[in-house]
C-alpha cells in the first residue's frame, strides 16, 4: 500500500554487504525495487533505487554496473536528490575500491567530496574518508596512512564498518612492516567488527592477511583452514569477485 517506502526497502535489501542472503536473492530483491520506484515516480525514490542498482551490480563485478551507473542522475533538483548522489559516489567509490579499479574509485571519491560540501552529511563524510585508505593502501600512498586509520578507528568505534576497514588497514601497513603482533590484533579487530557489522568484504580481506601471517610461520595447516573458512563465506554470499583477497594466499597454502 505504501509503494514508496517498499521500493526504498527493496532496494535496501538489495545491497549484499552482510552475510544474508546471496546475490540472487539481492538481484531479485532490486528487480522489485526497481518495479515498484516506476509505479512511485518520485525522483528522489526513484533516484535512491537507481543508485543501489549501480552499487550491487558494481560489488558484484557485473560489467552491467558500467550502464547502471550511467542511469543515474547527474543533476539534483532537491536536497533529498542531491543527497542520494552524494550517496552515489560513496557507494561507488567503495565498491571501485574493492574491485581493484582504483582510478574510477578515485574519481568517484573526488565527485562524492565536493558534492558532501553541500549535502552536509557526517556519516557519509566519514565514510568516504574510510573509502579513501582503502584507496591510499591499495595504491602504495602509505605516507602517514596508519595513523589517519587510527583517528578514524577511533573516531567511529561505533560504527562497524567504518572501524573494520580503518582497522583493516592499519594491519595491513603493520604486516608489511613486519610487525606482526601488533598486526595480528588489527586484523583480529578488524574480522572481527566485520563479521558482525556487516562487512563481508573486509572480513574476508583481514582473513587473508592472518592467513598470510601464518603461512609466513611455517603454518600451511593454520593458514589453509583459515583461508578456506574465509572462501566459504564468499561461496555462500555467491560474489566471487570478493575472493580475490583470499584466494591468492589459500592457493600457496593448500
Amino acid at each position: 500500500r505504501r509503494p514508496a517506502l517498499a521500493a526504498q526497502a527493496m532496494s535496501v535489501l538489495a545491497v549484499p554487504m552482510t552475510k544474508e542472503g546471496d546475490l540472487a536473492e539481492h538481484l531479485a530483491w532490486m528487480n522489485r525495487a526497481v518495479q515498484a520506484a516506476r509505479r512511485v515516480r518520485e525522483p528522489v525514490v526513484t533516484t535512491g533505487v537507481l543508485v543501489n542498482r549501480a552499487t550491487v551490480l558494481m560489488h558484484a563485478g557485473d560489467p552491467a554496473a558500467w550502464r547502471a551507473v550511467a542511469d543515474v542522475p547527474r543533476d539534483a533538483r532537491s536536497p533529498g536528490e542531491r543527497r542520494q548522489l552524494l550517496r552515489a559516489s560513496g557507494n561507488l567509490a567503495h565498491a571501485c575500491a574493492c574491485l581493484g579499479h582504483y582510478a574510477q574509485a578515485e574519481s568517484f571519491l573526488l565527485r562524492g567530496r565536493e558534492l558532501s560540501g553541500d549535502a552536509g552529511d557526517p556519516f557519509l563524510a566519514v565514510a568516504l574518508d574510510s573509502t579513501g585508505l582503502l584507496i591510499d593502501w591499495a595504491t602504495g600512498r602509505w605516507t602517514g596512512l596508519d595513523e589517519r586509520a587510527q583517528r578514524l578507528a577511533r573516531a567511529n568505534d561505533d560504527g562497524a564498518r567504518i572501524f573494520a576497514e580503518a582497522q583493516l588497514v592499519i594491519g595491513l601497513v603493520l604486516l608489511a612492516r613486519g610487525e606482526l603482533v601488533t598486526a595480528k590484533a588489527r586484523l583480529r579487530s578488524a574480522l572481527e567488527a566485520a563479521s558482525t557489522g556487516g562487512a563481508v568484504w573486509v572480513e574476508v580481506a583481514a582473513a587473508a592477511g592472518l592467513a598470510r601471517m601464518r603461512l609466513a610461520r611455517g603454518d600451511a595447516e593454520g593458514a589453509a583452514g583459515q583461508a578456506l573458512d574465509a572462501l566459504d563465506v564468499v561461496r555462500r554470499k555467491g560474489i566471487w569477485v570478493w575472493a580475490a583477497e583470499i584466494a591468492p594466499v589459500l592457493t600457496d597454502a593448500l
